[in-house]
């Protein structure tokens, strides 16, 4: 999300700002003083840098609440695949969040007190919408969409004589297909037949995007890209890409997963038995470089912060609506990459940026142009965000990995 390739790599970060023509306000007010009449279902947690709260932004409210206390400070968050939960990963543990928006009627986002996990510097991924920690040589399954009533992991992924060094993919659940991580290698089992190995030696960081797994291996991205055919699914291709270059994030959005450095990005995508790569074609100025990036859920737009405290959001749709750009009025003479976070929803943006204390919110509405949705939100003074998640209920976010039998 992401950087130095630890699990700070599956968290996205970024700031904003100004007004837009949907309106605008006082810091304080709301940002939905406007024409339109919408529930927009979203809610942004925040973990602060230096302390143990969790906070949460909900944007039909528009109004800020604590949601529980961390077990440690600096904790960083992963969404579920569905957007409606959260995993909360500290130095000591794993929290889950539960958004509270897929009930009716809604109710409060909450801690999941009863699946907390006491486990020093814990490793997570997410895959196939299940949460994936590993433990004591082991892969727990946690299902994001039976979270709420689950008091423990589902299933665990365990091999005779095999200790596991990764949190273990599921690349096809109806299958019994996983990529296990041992040895130096990724293995790739159905049940628990060895099917196919590859070199991958120190894994620290996974984005699965349906057919497509990019998986940070010691310096170089090993990419897995997923068929089906009549003799059932299984790993088509496997190869690297990016090595030697720098990759400073990465996020998922349609058939793309996003990475981008300080100077590029690029949508990786999976084509017949491998991957390309495009250029999605961002502006940059000769002193201006990228902070983070971050496409949203269906791919039809994608956001790039940059240290000018400028941003830029591009339509990948066939729309033709010219890039929109945003500048960051409200950041401080002081603002730099470090002050941002950034989280991306199905039709928003949301932004912090520590440097001026504000959260900022860049929407689109009906397919119109992207813009910044009312004046800045100030957050409380002191808070220094250092991970988000943008929850939302999203019927569109139901993938039909999520249609599963346990």
């Amino acid at each position: 999300m992401l950087i130095q390739w630890k699990r700070q790599a599956l968290f996205l970060a970024i700031t904003s700002l100004l007004l837009s023509a949907c309106g605008s306000d006082d810091n304080s007010s709301s940002n939905d003083d406007h024409d339109h009449e919408d529930e927009y279902g979203q809610r942004l947690v925040m973990t602060e840098l230096n302390g143990q709260d969790i906070s949460l932004y909900d944007r039909d409210e528009a109004s800020v609440s604590l949601v529980g206390q961390a077990n440690a400070a600096a904790g960083q968050l992963l969404k579920s695949d569905d957007g409606l939960s959260a995993a909360l990963i500290t130095s000591s543990g794993v929290q889950f969040i539960s958004s509270g928006l897929a009930t009716e009627p809604e109710t409060d986002a909450i801690f999941l007190d009863t699946l907390a996990v006491t486990l020093a510097d814990p490793q997570l991924i997410m895959t196939a919408n299940h949460f994936a920690l590993l433990q004591d040589g082991n892969t727990e399954f946690y299902p994001a969409e039976d979270l709420t009533d689950a008091t423990g992991p589902e299933e665990d992924l365990t091999l005779t004589g095999i200790t596991q060094t990764f949190p273990a993919l599921i690349l096809n659940e109806g299958e019994s297909l996983y990529a296990v991580f041992y040895d130096d290698q990724l293995h790739v089992y159905q049940d628990s037949v060895l099917q196919t190995s590859y070199n991958c030696s120190a894994p620290s960081a996974v984005m699965h995007n349906d057919a497509l797994a990019l998986i940070q291996c010691d310096g170089a991205l090993r990419y897995l890209v997923m068929e089906d055919d009549d003799s059932g699914s299984h790993v088509a291709y496997s190869g690297t890409t990016f090595t030697g270059e720098t990759v400073s994030g990465w996020s998922s959005g349609g058939e793309y997963i996003l990475l981008y450095n300080s100077d590029t990005v690029s949508l990786v995508y999976p084509h017949n038995d491998h991957t390309h790569s495009t250029d999605p074609g961002i502006s940059l100025t000769d002193d201006q470089s990228i902070c983070a990036a971050a496409i949203n859920y269906d791919a039809s737009a994608l956001i790039t912060v940059r240290d000018d405290a400028s941003a830029e959001v591009l339509d990948l749709t066939d729309s033709g609506l010219d890039p929109a750009t945003i500048s960051l009025s409200e950041a401080e003479a002081t603002f730099s990459c470090d002050d941002i976070q950034l989280a991306a929803g199905s039709a928003a943006f949301m932004i912090t940026d520590n440097s001026s204390g504000h959260l900022y919110t860049v929407d689109s509405h009906d397919g119109g142009a992207w813009h910044l949705h009312g004046s800045a939100l100030a957050l409380s003074s002191g808070i220094n965000v250092q991970s988000t998640v943008l929850l939302e209920a999203d019927d569109d976010q139901e993938s039909d990995d999520d249609e599963h039998d346990h």
